[in-house]
């Protein structure tokens, strides 16, 4: 499993101009599920990027988690073009369960629409 994450202060996710989600200040997830991953693996990813330290104290440290300031998390499926071709019933799977794992241990969780092509957007 591969995780890309970014700090946002908003982030959306359009798939043929219609918004199928929308985030406010949080982290953007890139999530790529890979053939030999399992239920435990994602798990510990989701609660990696939950708990990251990604985020400014009152001292403008980097000491807080997407808990901490209780902010949003947007979950895009990201497949290069070979990968595609590769995808597997259990691929999407994964990602729907790291979406429903991530919604069970955390507030507001938006995702994007696995193997659809979608428009990220994100300041």
């Amino acid at each position: 499993m591969i995780a890309l994450i970014q700090r946002v202060t908003s982030a959306a996710v359009d798939v043929k101009a219609k918004r199928v989600a929308k985030i406010e200040c949080g982290i953007l997830l890139l999530l790529t599920v890979e053939h030999n991953n399992t239920a435990i693996i994602t798990e510990r990813m989701i609660d990696r990027v939950l708990a990251y330290r990604v985020f400014a104290d009152s001292d403008d440290r980097m000491n807080q988690s997407l808990f901490d300031i209780a902010g949003d998390l947007l979950i895009v499926p990201q497949f290069t073009r070979y990968e595609r071709l590769n995808l597997t019933d259990s691929s999407r799977e994964l990602f729907d369960y790291a979406v429903d794992y991530s919604r069970s241990n955390h507030g507001c969780v938006e995702s994007g629409i696995f193997a659809a092509e979608m428009r990220v957007h994100h300041r």
